[in-house]
């Protein structure tokens, strides 16, 4: 059985938001007196350990509905639920809620549709959408970017409609779909070599990618921004994307904030999860920065929880976590959807379940790929051509580079691919 992403996920978000809720709304060196090193309770909102806020609501009534498919109506009724009645609280009632979802949900409440209840102000960019969309991640992990952008503005929309409280998700979204192959620097780099190209067919949201520039960093993603554009216009794109600002795998601690904008809480949960080494040192960096420290350790624990797993989570939080029963309950709920929708193929090789390709339909998993030969039996490398988003194919024992995209895994003829950007696939070919 494959690993339950889903619990890694959501049990994530939930610890990590259950260790900030004490702390909201501190400042850093009122926390550093006394810093967050477990799981403890009342403080800000005084609530007993184990206690998680809004983020891990609205996370959960997300998830909720996805097990049932993706309906955005159905997610919208849970969040009115959640307001309304408490559903997927800790102790049946909200004691925490940002002012721009909450007049989302009255504009739900008053008949407006979904997609449009979100406000669409430049103050409305909290990080209200960015703190719940993780679970999304199972519905278009098998989709190709466009779909993907298209489902993820979707449901930032229903609290959040602004372009970059959207382009903040789709940020968080495709670092974590390259964070389930690769380590967390690897999964920034890989995001950013060909975001602005895959952006294009989005130019609102193109338009907002300056104000994320730290995570883009030295890799300037507008070399080409200014083209048919006034001086003044070239000019002020320049100010906004100097190449000279550092990458936020580069910058100090006192140089991350920890507001509860979105982009200061995208960030500051990447620049986590890249200056520690567990799931333990990656939440506790996160909510011991303060200010919005549960909505901060809880996007960073859901990416910490994906990347190290379940498992890596401390067992005595775990043991503290409010309703711990009915979140495994979900997240076998949403494990089961998670599988029908992706895992539909076996390798053809060795039969073990693998993610959907629609257009590799006899893909062959990375173990058997490690058994590919040529036609003379000699065994072959592949690999991932880094900066150029390719691939390339060396002779195991020489290193000898090997130039075609065939080869043979137990003496079936097969064929080498890119799937997407950072993959590649190899497939049986179908010869009469």
């Amino acid at each position: 059985m494959k690993s339950n992403i889903c619990k890694d996920i959501l049990f994530g978000i939930a610890v990590g938001d259950a260790l900030g809720v004490p702390v909201e709304f501190m400042n850093r060196s009122t926390i550093a007196r006394n810093p967050v090193k477990g799981m403890v309770g009342y403080g800000t909102h005084n609530q007993p350990p184990g206690t998680w806020s809004d983020d891990s609501s609205l996370t959960f009534c997300l998830a909720e509905s996805l097990c049932n498919g993706y309906n955005l109506n159905d997610i919208a009724s849970n969040f009115v639920k959640w307001l309304d009645t408490g559903f997927w609280t800790p102790y049946g009632k909200v004691f925490d809620i940002g002012g721009t979802t909450r007049n989302a949900i009255v504009n739900l409440k008053n008949g407006i549709e979904p997609l449009f209840a979100g406000e669409t102000g430049i103050n409305s960019n909290g990080n209200g959408s960015l703190m719940r969309i993780l679970p999304l991640l199972i519905q278009i992990v098998h989709l190709d970017f466009k779909e993907r952008c298209k489902v993820i503005r979707e449901v930032s929309s229903i609290t959040h409609r602004h372009p970059r409280s959207v382009l903040g998700c789709v940020i968080l979204l495709e670092y974590a779909l390259n964070l389930m192959h690769e380590e967390p620097v690897s999964a920034l780099e890989t995001l950013t070599w060909n975001f602005e190209h895959d952006i294009e067919d989005f130019p609102e949201l193109k338009n907002e990618i300056v104000h994320f520039k730290r995570l883009f960093g030295e890799m300037s993603c507008c070399d080409n921004e200014n083209s048919g554009k006034t001086d003044g216009e070239a000019d002020q794109t320049a100010k906004l994307m100097d190449t000279s600002i550092p990458s936020i795998t580069k910058v100090r601690a006192n140089e991350i904030r920890s507001s509860g904008y979105i982009v200061d809480t995208l960030e500051a949960s990447i620049w986590c999860l890249i200056n520690s080494t567990s799931y333990e040192e990656a939440v506790l960096l996160a909510v011991n920065l303060g200010d919005d420290a549960d909505t901060t350790g809880a996007v960073t624990g859901g990416l910490a929880g994906l990347y190290y797993g379940y498992d890596s989570i401390p067992k005595k939080w775990i043991g503290k976590i409010a309703g711990r029963d009915d979140i495994q309950g979900l997240s076998n709920r949403l494990f089961g959807y998670y599988l029908n929708l992706n895992f539909e193929h076996k390798c053809p090789i060795c039969g073990i379940e693998l993610k959907k390709y629609d257009r590799y339909p006899d893909y062959i998993c990375h173990e058997c790929v490690k058994k590919a030969t040529d036609i003379s039996g000699l065994r072959l490398n592949f690999f991932n051509l880094d900066m150029s988003g390719g691939y390339g194919a060396k002779y195991a024992d020489s290193g000898e580079e090997y130039l075609s995209q065939d080869c043979y895994i137990e003496g079936r003829p097969c064929w080498a691919d890119e799937a997407r950007f950072g993959g590649i696939v190899v497939q049986i070919l179908n010869i009469p």
